[in-house]
């Protein structure tokens, strides 16, 4: 079985847990999750994947302002910057869990994670599109 969905808002690092008594996560972490939760619940109505799981992420974030001059290339560009890849894809991985794709994120296998910056001409703006497939 395929499922490839697209979630069109930026993915958000998977934070440190905070302590302060107990443990917790911070309030913007948990409502980006919770609206991707929600967007996920809406948009997929299979039941989740129960195997082993191959995983394909795309990270599309907006294009800075010094990747706007006319000199910059107008396609797709690969990011780098502050936040890891590998906690951007913990975070994805999270919501495909808790939003009805996958049992559990043990099940991941084999995981092919990119973060680009959107091209030019692209007008859908920031977006995280999954690509998974069990095997069989």
């Amino acid at each position: 079985m395929r499922i490839d969905v697209t979630i069109p808002m930026a993915c958000v690092p998977h934070p440190r847990p905070r302590f302060g008594g107990r443990a917790w996560m911070p309030r913007k972490y948990m409502k980006w999750k919770e609206d991707c939760c929600m967007y996920l619940e809406l948009s997929y109505d299979g039941s989740p994947l129960l195997g082993k799981v191959e995983v394909e992420i795309d990270l599309v974030f907006s294009r800075p302002v010094r990747l706007l001059k006319m000199s910059s290339p107008s396609c797709r560009l690969p990011k780098t910057g502050r936040a890891d890849l590998d906690n951007m894809l913990k975070s994805v991985l999270d919501v495909c869990q808790d939003g009805g794709l996958v049992k559990n994120d043990n099940q991941v296998w084999c995981l092919t994670g990119r973060q680009w910056h959107q091209s030019k001409d692209e007008e859908d703006g920031p977006q995280i599109r999954i690509r998974m497939k069990e095997l069989e």
